[in-house]
């Protein structure tokens, strides 16, 4: 006790050394602390980013394999075997409206599947209008015109034809034409839906049909 009491400077500047060599530890603990957390937290989002990585390839190849192997549903118009005239002009009494004029487009339709597996055509519709020459085409509303319905399964690199009787309203006068368009509905193995469309210009006067392939917009598949 004595020799605290003659040497209580020497004590306090111990004690004040000793205060600071525990905070500077402290510091250089908390510091080594600090970057051990960092350390982890950069393998932690590198182990995120890896399995995004990962996760954006295993998407991409299983988009890859489905577009491979998929079902290729491709189409075209021609006339129709069965009937002598292709197309048929014909006018009904009724009322009110009195005398109503239609026309009649007998054509047959032939899906064939380009791809790899199967498909099921769910439902063909068809749609047939009377245009003057020169008119913008667009793609009308696949409810406002017939109901066809489904085909059937389609095996890989099989075709099937179907007989399509596409009426409107009217009477194609001179310098107009018919413009038919088709829309088919199917499924492939992977359960994807898919569409086929396809436009054809019909000309009364020559009997020729032909495809609107300046209208890619008709003519497309997805």
């Amino acid at each position: 006790m004595d020799w605290l009491r003659t040497h209580e400077f020497i004590a306090i500047w111990l004690g004040g050394i000793a205060l600071i060599l525990i905070f500077v530890w402290d510091r250089l603990d908390s510091r080594k602390q600090h970057r051990e957390i960092l350390a982890q937290l950069t393998v932690s989002q590198k182990q995120v980013e890896a399995a995004q990585n990962n996760a954006a390839a295993a998407r991409a190849s299983a988009a890859s394999l489905v577009h491979t192997e998929r079902a290729w549903v491709m189409a075209e118009l021609d006339w129709s075997e069965r009937s002598v005239l292709h197309v048929v002009q014909s006018a009904s009494k009724g009322e009110p409206e009195g005398t109503v004029e239609r026309v009649t487009a007998n054509v047959k339709l032939t899906c064939k599947n380009e791809g790899r597996s199967p498909g099921w055509i769910n439902n063909v519709y068809g749609y047939l209008e009377i245009l003057p020459a020169g008119s913008m085409l667009g793609s009308p509303n696949r409810s406002d015109g017939q109901n066809f319905g489904p085909v059937g399964p389609l095996g890989a690199g099989k075709e099937r034809s179907r007989s399509l009787d596409l009426t409107c309203l009217g009477s194609a006068k001179r310098g107009e034409f018919l413009s038919a368009y088709v829309v088919i509905e199917y499924h492939d193995i992977f359960g994807f839906k898919r569409e086929t469309f396809l436009g054809y210009k019909i000309d009364p006067s020559s009997g020729g049909i032909y495809r609107q392939d300046d209208s890619p917009e008709r003519n497309r598949n997805t």
